[in-house]
């Protein structure tokens, strides 16, 4: 007598693969959304990290800015030109009628000057005059700049303890108000704006002043990509010392005390999890705001 056999009937079988099928579109549509959910998070935080660049780099140059002192070039809801810092030292000593030698750059407790950038012919030297009742800084004209060693500085100037170093000679159009001992920084102009790049998107750029053709040179991205000047991709707002908003920061450059800056962006992709409209089809915006208020604004 044959022995039976237990097995699966053709209809258990394709109810097997019809629950197996199920259950794999289930996981694959859960993975799927994960890997949405990731890529949206990803692409949220390099848009904040786009937004954190504007506001870390824009406050460096402008926390330095004197507006009393002529310091704020051209003020504009979109685009500031300011005069930046970009050498600071201490008069070591003279060389001649209208040169000066500057304090050597050193670490520690000698640091008497600093560089930015080299000190070119055409940027302006500030030496402050220190009086009785009042203290100012006078402009000069930087004509040209070269490397010198200084063994000793000249008496009312910084001691050097440790000689000789290596350091710069700048020779002014004029000196004037100019010891040893005198204090003096050199700016250079320089203009950040909101600008369309060669592929379409707004960034936040920067142009320095060609000191050689007296003209700016072409604009460098530093962030971006932000919105247009239409999403108030980059504004600027200023405020005087009262606190009350300057309505026209063209005409009173010198009466401003405050900058607000604000900065908006969007998500490079589509969202389509997460607060995704009907039919997922939108970008995440954010946005990110700093305010710096500048010195000697009374």
């Amino acid at each position: 007598m044959p022995r039976s056999r237990s097995g699966f009937t053709l209809a258990e079988l394709l109810i097997a693969l019809a629950c197996g099928a199920v259950l794999f579109a289930v996981a694959a549509a859960i993975a799927l959304r994960q890997q949405r959910v990731f890529a949206e998070l990803a692409d949220a935080a390099a848009t904040t990290g786009r937004l954190r660049e504007v506001i870390a780099t824009l406050p460096i140059d402008l926390r330095a800015v004197s507006p009393r002192a002529g310091d704020i070039r051209e003020a504009r809801d979109t685009s500031l030109e300011i005069r930046a810092t970009i050498a600071s030292a201490v008069v070591c000593d003279s060389a001649g009628a209208s040169s000066l030698i500057l304090a050597p750059a050193l670490a520690g407790a000698e640091a008497y000057a600093a560089y930015l950038t080299p000190i070119a012919a055409g940027d302006t030297a500030w030496l402050l005059d220190v009086r009785d009742s009042t203290e100012r800084w006078i402009p000069r004209r930087v004509t040209s700049a070269s490397s010198t060693t200084a063994a000793r500085c000249a008496t009312g100037a910084p001691t050097l303890s440790r000689p000789p170093f290596a350091t710069l000679v700048i020779s002014l159009d004029t000196v004037g108000p100019a010891r040893a001992g005198t204090v003096l920084r050199v700016t250079r102009p320089i203009r950040y704006s909101l600008y369309r790049s060669s592929d379409g998107s707004w960034q936040l750029g920067v142009r320095d002043w060609n000191t050689t053709a007296q003209r700016f040179n072409s604009v460098q991205p530093v962030a971006g990509p932000l919105l247009p000047p239409s999403g108030r991709g980059l504004a600027f707002s200023y405020a005087d010392s009262t606190g009350g908003i300057v309505a026209n920061p063209a005409d009173s450059q010198t009466g401003l005390a405050l900058i607000r800056i604000a900065a908006h962006a969007q998500s490079l992709r589509p969202v389509r999890v997460l607060g995704a409209r009907a039919g997922g089809v939108t970008q995440r915006a954010d946005s990110l705001d700093a305010v710096v208020l500048l010195r000697n604004r009374r």
